[in-house]
């Protein structure tokens, strides 16, 4: 099986890292054409579905039609056909009746001789087309009644209440420690443990993030770390994952839900209240309506953590130097920043910024007062300033690649809102402020002049588009 599935899905990177514990650049594979060509020479996979024992009850009486009972659990379907005559010749017998009505075919039912209850009256018979006939009907409305859902009336809970609450969550350890030296603006604070040990200042703001990604091995490390923080004083603990809610309540933090616990609706936003989160951020995928029918808070400001890997890519591939530096980009140009997290793994955040900011109004209308900031690549200046805008607002700085919630990105050049979005492929890169030193030339792709898109010829920057 394992061989067949290496085949199947093969790109290179089969590992049992995540379970040993032993994270390695084998954990990383390309699909090559050889894979490729490995994979289309399968034969097709079949697949045959699970067998569901069933029970029947056969009645045949001289001068009633015919009736053949299947019973699935609770569930039972019946069907009726021809009637039974009186037999000239070779008359039905029990044994006979079994054998017919056990022929399921190819459904995924399935009947032994035991489970089959035949009332037969001497002397009778019944084609073996008709008695085929009922038992296909009876096994067809069998199936159709065991796919089918007891109907719930959908009944929305209640939206939760809307707060003013200004929260920011900082991943990387210098710049949490420089916001949390002036958090006028904000009211909690999700810093990594790093950040506590020198954490003097506004200690009532902070919340010490759980890692999203924790695995049993590592369980007592984390433990220390909420005692610890703890003892500091700290009162909240972010969780981004369902399983942590227990260790949050187990030391008596107040807990703030993040977004990685993908709250998409009112029943979920419910069920973790429930759990103890006072406070949530929504889902990033959803959209500004939908947001405002469940009620939480909402990233305004940031760029989005795409994925967390076991393996860090970072040292691997740039070297521990460039960590907070380094970036993958793809085919199109796109560079995706890098960050350390616990245990040594990688956040990988979004090429663009997450930019509501200047949509106070929308934002106050729909009732989501609870603003959330993500800070990665950020400066420790920028970062303030984006935090201060939190409640009058601010446009995206000119050429910063910016996208909204549910929508595409697309390239703030201070057109309309209602102006179409820019492609990717018409446009620079983006000018957003990021950390003080550059990038290596080795790690960014080639980009275009300065203030102008890919192709363009040097006019003004948005005119005649």
């Amino acid at each position: 099986e394992m061989d067949e599935l290496e085949r199947i899905f093969c790109r290179g990177g089969f590992t049992d890292g995540y379970i040993t514990g032993r994270i390695s650049e084998g954990m990383t594979g390309i699909r090559s054409e050889e894979d490729k060509q490995s994979s289309r020479e399968l034969e097709p996979l079949r697949f045959s579905p699970v067998k569901k024992k069933i029970r029947a009850k056969v009645k045949l009486r001289l001068g009633e039609p015919a009736e053949i009972t299947f019973s699935l659990g609770d569930v039972a379907a019946v069907a009726t056909g021809a009637v039974p005559v009186a037999a000239i010749s070779s008359p039905l017998t029990e044994s006979a009746v079994k054998e017919r009505v056990m022929k399921l075919g190819d459904t995924y039912l399935t009947l032994s001789a035991d489970d089959v209850t035949v009332e037969l009256d001497e002397g009778i018979n019944l084609s073996p087309s008709a008695l085929n006939a009922i038992r296909r009907e009876a096994a067809d409305r069998l199936t159709s009644f065991d796919r089918e859902f007891t109907p719930k009336k959908y009944e929305p809970s209640a939206r939760a209440r809307a707060e003013r609450l200004i929260t920011v969550e900082v991943n990387n350890i210098d710049l949490a420690k420089e916001i949390l030296k002036d958090a006028t603006n904000a009211d909690i604070i999700s810093v990594p443990y790093e950040a506590l040990t020198e954490c003097e200042s506004n200690i009532e703001k902070v919340s010490l993030a759980i890692p999203a990604v924790v695995m049993e091995r590592e369980l007592p490390e984390v433990e220390k770390m909420l005692v610890d923080a703890k003892k500091r004083g700290i009162m909240y603990a972010t969780v981004d994952n369902i399983g942590h809610f227990s260790l949050a309540r187990k030391y008596n933090f107040r807990i703030f839900g993040g977004a990685r616990l993908n709250t998409l609706n009112r029943e979920s936003a419910e069920a973790y209240r429930s759990l103890g989160a006072e406070a949530l951020v929504l889902s990033h995928e959803l959209s500004l309506s939908q947001a405002r029918d469940i009620g939480g808070g909402v990233t305004v400001y940031g760029r989005i953590p795409l994925m967390i890997t076991e393996r860090c890519f970072i040292k691997d591939n740039f070297g521990c130097d460039k960590c907070g530096k380094a970036e993958l980009s793809d085919r199109t140009g796109a560079a995706f920043p890098m960050a350390r997290t616990f245990s040594h793994r990688n956040i990988i955040y979004n090429s663009v910024t997450t930019y509501m900011l200047d949509k106070q109004g929308e934002l106050s209308a729909a009732g989501l007062n609870h603003r959330h900031f993500i800070i990665s690549t950020e400066n420790a200046g920028f970062a303030k300033s984006v935090i201060e805008k939190a409640q009058r607002g601010a446009k995206a700085p000119e050429g910063m690649r910016i996208r909204r919630m549910g929508a595409q990105n697309r390239m703030n050049t201070g057109a309309s809102d209602g102006r179409k979005p820019l492609l990717k492929k018409e446009v620079g890169r983006a000018k957003a402020p990021v950390s003080s030193k550059p990038h290596s030339s080795k790690q960014r792709p080639a980009r275009p002049e300065k203030g102008y898109a890919k192709g363009a010829s040097k006019t003004k920057r948005g005119k005649g588009r």
